[in-house]
């Protein structure tokens, strides 16, 4: 429909800017680390103290864009998670969002030290809330694939019902099927094994307590789910080929007779 276009089309350009962002925070971050590298080089080399207003205002500068790069990189996950239909999607905007002023106020923590001590105070507390942003952050980007595997695995359920059907046909009319049948079944595994991946990392998404072990476990699962479609689809379009070569077959019979 016309409203969903223009839901998308919003979507893709809010996406873009996004992207954007993230990029121009991320070159201002690279910038900002470099610059503290070459501070702390020179306090190593104790050619600078490491209290003096020129390192304090590098590690400041460092922190400071570090801190923008998190908050473009969250609202980059809750924009993604205002268009997904996944559960608790709306507590978990609710928190992000939490997050993101947790490190809008250590901003202002920053403009008000005055030593590396203080921003060590600073760079802990911000550890903290990225930890637990990111937890949040990784679970609903996996959510998000798992609905739209979880979409594709509900059409392939009905597919291969209607290729058994027109295989079934086929075989009536005298044409031997066993290769189309073997191909069908597969098809029909992969997509189960596909289905049993997706359950397996879903129930870890949806999991209390989660740690980045359970993360990394689940993604894992849907890499494989995954694996399985991109498999299963190859031996849909085989089967495609197969039909199509008989139906050829068929129409040529029907128009030499």
């Amino acid at each position: 429909s016309t409203e969903n276009r223009s839901e998308v089309s919003e979507y893709k350009q809010e996406k873009k800017q996004f992207e954007y962002e993230l990029q121009s925070q991320k070159q201002e971050y690279n910038e900002a680390k470099e610059n503290f590298l070459k501070i702390k080089d020179r306090i190593r080399a104790k050619e600078l103290d490491s209290n003096s207003e020129e390192a304090v205002n590098a590690t400041k500068s460092y922190l400071n864009s570090s801190i923008n790069y998190m908050i473009a990189q969250l609202s980059n996950v809750e924009s993604n998670m205002e268009y997904s239909n996944g559960n608790e999607t709306n507590e978990k905007i609710i928190v992000i969002d939490e997050k993101i002023r947790l490190l809008e106020v250590e901003k202002l923590n920053v403009a008000n030290t005055s030593s590396q001590g203080e921003l060590l105070v600073v760079v802990r507390s911000v550890r903290g809330i990225w930890n637990d942003a990111e937890k949040i952050s990784l679970s609903s980007a996996g959510q998000t694939v798992s609905e739209k595997i979880g979409e594709f695995l509900e059409k392939s359920e009905s597919l291969s019902e209607r290729l058994g059907v027109e295989i079934k046909d086929l075989k009536e009319t005298g044409i031997d099927t066993s290769e189309l049948e073997i191909k069908l079944t597969s098809y029909i595994s992969y997509i189960k094994s596909a289905q049993e991946k997706k359950v397996m990392a879903d129930s870890l998404y949806s999991g209390e307590n989660v740690t980045r072990e359970d993360m990394r476990t689940a993604n894992n699962y849907l890499r494989q789910s995954l694996n399985d479609i991109s498999k299963a689809n190859k031996l849909l379009r085989e089967i495609f080929v197969k039909l199509k070569n008989y139906e050829t077959e068929e129409n040529g019979t029907k128009s030499r007779n």
